[in-house]
This record gives structure tokens, C-alpha cells and sequence, in this order.
């Protein structure tokens, strides 16, 4: 599938996650337990291979009270990904690993299913034109990642396959956004996914690794300048 040019016609079915967001190329392992959700899985394992997608959407707002229905507040921009596994668990219960494979844009929504669908419009991940802004933005993120690479911030088996596994700008940003921001940080990764621009992409990523790069390097000269006072004076009374 090309997701840029993939325009779905059918609704697709939206899984609302708390606290979680998934980006283009990410893949996302979940724990299906919810009844209304394992329908989901259960109708989506019913197609061919190349068209089970599912979209993951960020509820947002005050949804706890609305948890349990259709119409919990959700971000307008959702990641579609495809079920590339499946592991049926003897209670009804299932493990499935989600691919990233593009971003898109609720326009309407059907919420008089079992589970929540929407008809979405696709958003380019690729840019049409590889400008010069573009290509500034993205090496100066590819210089921040080689940077973390001499700190503790990240695991290096992460930063490799963040590297490797990036077959282009689009991808590399999108793959270290996933990764290197903290899961905490939910608010940012979301602001990733809705932007079109990738430069902008890059420029955000960009200011959050500096901004961890710089808390990580003063914690490292704090510990080193750090004098014990060993042994203590002897008390003067």
C-alpha cells in the first residue's frame, strides 16, 4: 500500500487509546480485552491481509466519563495502522501488532456500531518537494540523534534501528518521534502527527532533543563538579 495515495471508501474502525499515540512506520503492539473491541478485531481478521486496517486515536479532553460509549472525545487526527499480527488468548482475549502506514483526518463518524468507525481523508507524509528548509530540518535532527548517541538518554539498539530502519526524511522523523519522545509526553507526539509539514515535524523533534540533550548534560556536570564532604568536620561542641 502506498498511504499517500490510499483513499480508503469504506469507514474505518477507530480504537481510542488513552495516553498513546502511533506514528507512520511505528509498529504498536495492544492487548484487545474490551468486548466492543474484540468485535473490532474479530471483523477486521475477516478481511484479506492488505486491507486490515484499524485507525488508533488519542482521547483527549474529559473522555473518562464518556469511556465506555462511542462518543468519547478523541483527536481529529488518527494513525492508521494495519494488523500485521494476530495471537488469540483462550479467554476471548488477544495480543495484535499494529504498522503505522499513514496519517489521517476524522470527517465523520459513525458511532451507532458496536465500535466507533470514521470515513477519514489521508495526509501526506511525504512532501511533494524535498526544498532546502526541508533537508536543513531533517539533518539537523539526523545530528541530534548521533549526538544522543554519547549520552545514557536512549538505548543505542533503538537509535540503530531508528537509523537503519528509515527508508526516507518522513520515516526517520516519524520513527524517532515514536521512540525518543517520552510516553508522557502524549501532547507533542500528537502535534507531530497532525502537522503536514515536515519540516515543521523535524523542527519540533529537534527542540525537544535539544531540550533533553541540554538537562542530561547539565545532570552529567552536576555530579561532576559534586564535592562530598568526606569525612565531616569534627563537631565543635
Amino acid at each position: 500500500m502506498k498511504p499517500d495515495a490510499w483513499s480508503p471508501i469504506d469507514p474505518i474502525p477507530i480504537f481510542p487509546l488513552p495516553g498513546c499515540v502511533m506514528l507512520p512506520g511505528a509498529v504498536l503492539p495492544l492487548h484487545v480485552f474490551e468486548t466492543r473491541y474484540r468485535n473490532m478485531v474479530c471483523d477486521v481478521l475477516s478481511r484479506p491481509l492488505c486491507d486490515r486496517f484499524i485507525a488508533t486515536a488519542l482521547l483527549c479532553g474529559e473522555y473518562e466519563h464518556l469511556y465506555d460509549t462511542n462518543n468519547a472525545p478523541i483527536a481529529p487526527v488518527v494513525c492508521i495502522g494495519q494488523v500485521v499480527q494476530h495471537v488469540s488468548l483462550s479467554d476471548g482475549r488477544s495480543n495484535i501488532v499494529l504498522v503505522g502506514r499513514a496519517r489521517a483526518r476524522v470527517t465523520s463518524e459513525d458511532a451507532t456500531h458496536a465500535y466507533r468507525r470514521a470515513n477519514v481523508g489521508i495526509i501526506p507524509t511525504e512532501p511533494c518537494n524535498m526544498l532546502s528548509s526541508v533537508h536543513a530540518a531533517v539533518d539537523a535532527v539526523r545530528e541530534l540523534i548521533a549526538q544522543t548517541r554519547e549520552t545514557t538518554l536512549f538505548d543505542p539498539h533503538i537509535i540503530r534501528n531508528i537509523t537503519s530502519q528509515a527508508t526516507s526524511a518522513a520515516t526517520l522523523i516519524d520513527l524517532a518521534a515514536f521512540h525518543l519522545i517520552d510516553n508522557r509526553c502524549v501532547a507533542l507526539k500528537q502535534r507531530i502527527l497532525e502537522e503536514e509539514r515536515l519540516e515543521v515535524r523535524a523542527e519540533v523533534l529537534g527542540v525537544y532533543l535539544k531540550q533533553s540533550l541540554a538537562t542530561w548534560r547539565h545532570g552529567q556536570l552536576d555530579c561532576n563538579n559534586l564535592k562530598l564532604n568526606w569525612p565531616p568536620s569534627p563537631n565543635e561542641n
